[in-house]
């Protein structure tokens, strides 16, 4: 199949990473649990600096609690450690909405090498998460399958992707043979090598980052440390893996070894096929990391609304209302309510201004400015009202008598981050509604994402829950047949 397609974006040269620059009073602040030591601790001190944030001892300024004299509070902090210590940073997570991660978040984004930090939800350190840090792609799936994959992959923290790219950590096929799976044999035997140097080289990494942070964090990375961060992600020797292995992981609900689900006998490419590419070199897996798009600013479960600052006339259906914002919900996710919002004529003020706004929009029914807008008697929101708004043209109300009971839970804050204890175990699909039905298809598609249940658009062996408008369609028969023990209607 050869290699896959690259696109026109310029790649840096190997080891070299746009560096954002390192400010006095950075923008994010990063606190390294105490528990990651040894190079893999000095590597994320050099990946935060060129990113451009600064690291901190303090939980509360990672809080926004604090910081050096003269930084103002309204600051993004996250704490980096690994899942086996995630439970001592809940509260964090849980009341100040701090991204806890796993150090290949960092490392990844200074691989993507766009001066922007990648998206937290696909690096959680939530152990529950088993699928955190995995970029997959399928070969030899059909439709349906992959359908199924891919919900349980984004459910447990991953990512998957359509096409054969080394930028992968691995590779899902049904069957040892064939051109994708030959492939796929062939960049994890090159890249073995690369992570076996690694290991054998762990000084040479340890005084790159020294001589790098000695430097100030300025110029070209040294190549053991960027070979060090592709091993640290996945990147050299990417498991190749069966479809049993996804379902073992959903089944015990953690990473179980990849190596239980291997092909026993690996395809070995023939001399025709391998000499028709050369090997892959480092900058080959930089020039992927840098030039594909793995990692969207969105999630595509986020796109709620147009931007209909660009694909709709202004008006003035929400002149007078002011709206703020928690500073929880992510910045990408900020700019384009406001962007929507502005073009029907809402301001849309900084959270400090809390008192003079109509409306509060929260995820989550704490944080400040959820204790402040019930403090002074402000109506409280969720980005699902925000998007209801952006479709109507209008303010959408929340009211028991002029709305469903199911509009009005979607319409408020979760109760807590996280979602419902223990729905996360739920793989729920749908049947019976419809864009017509009451409810709609769409607003119970939030309502289970929104309670931490897994949605699943196809009737699968996985699916555990399968929710009913009505006892009938083609979905509830196939349930009954198959045994499935929960068939429930809405209610």
């Amino acid at each position: 199949m050869g290699r896959p397609t690259k696109s026109t974006k310029k790649a840096l040269p190997v080891a070299e990473v746009a560096q954002a620059p390192i400010e006095e009073h950075p923008a994010w602040w990063v606190y390294i649990c105490p528990s990651i030591t040894g190079v893999q601790r000095q590597c994320v001190q050099v990946c935060v600096r060129v990113m451009g944030g600064a690291m901190t001892e303090s939980l509360d300024v990672v809080q926004g609690k604090g910081g050096r004299p003269g930084t103002t509070t309204d600051v993004q902090g996250y704490v980096i450690c690994p899942p086996s210590h995630y439970d001592s940073y809940l509260t964090l997570r849980e009341d100040s909405y701090v991204p806890l991660v796993t150090p290949t978040w960092i490392f990844r984004s200074v691989l993507q090498n766009s001066q922007v930090l990648l998206p937290t939800d696909r690096f959680s350190a939530n152990p529950t998460k088993v699928f955190s840090s995995v970029v997959m792609y399928c070969v030899q799936v059909d439709v349906d399958p992959r359908k199924v994959i891919a919900a349980l992959m984004v459910n447990g923290g991953g990512q998957l992707v359509s096409l054969p790219t080394n930028a992968a950590t691995h590779v899902l096929c049904l069957r040892n043979s064939g051109s994708d799976y030959t492939q796929a044999v062939e960049w994890q035997r090159q890249t073995k090598s690369m992570l076996d140097d690694v290991a054998t080289n762990v000084a040479l990494v340890r005084d790159g980052c020294d001589r790098f942070a000695a430097g100030g964090c300025k110029g070209s990375l040294p190549d053991m440390v960027v070979q060090y961060l592709l091993g640290q992600c996945g990147l050299l020797s990417p498991q190749i893996v069966s479809y049993d292995w996804v379902q073992e992981c959903v089944r015990q609900g953690r990473r179980v070894p990849e190596t239980d689900f291997s092909f026993p006998d690996n395809a070995t490419p023939s001399p025709s096929s391998s000499a028709n590419e050369p090997p892959l070199t480092l900058q080959d897996l930089i020039d992927t990391c840098q030039k594909q798009t793995i990692y969207p600013p969105a999630p595509a479960s986020d796109d709620l609304w147009k931007d209909l600052s660009q694909h709709a006339p202004r008006s003035e259906a929400m002149v007078g209302e002011v709206i703020v914002f928690a500073r929880h919900i992510p910045s990408s996710l900020q700019v384009r309510m406001r962007h929507a919002l502005e073009a029907l004529g809402a301001a849309v003020l900084p959270s400090h201004d809390i008192v003079k706004a109509t409306y509060v929009v929260c995820g989550y029914q704490s944080g400040a400015e959820y204790s402040a807008a019930l403090t002074l008697h402000k109506p409280v929101v969720s980005m699902q009202w925000v998007a209801a708004c952006i479709a109507a043209k209008a303010i959408v109300a929340t009211s028991p008598l002029a709305t469903s009971l199911v509009r009005q839970t979607l319409y408020a804050p979760s109760r807590h981050h996280g979602g419902i204890p223990g729905m996360d175990a739920c793989v729920i699909t749908l049947s019976g509604f419809s864009a017509r039905s009451s409810p709609t298809r769409d607003d119970i598609q939030a309502l289970v994402r929104l309670s931490g249940a897994c949605y699943l658009s196809v009737l699968s062996s996985h699916t555990t829950h399968l929710l009913c408008l009505e006892p009938t369609g083609e979905k509830f028969k196939r349930s009954i047949a198959w045994g499935l023990t929960n068939v429930v209607k809405l209610e």
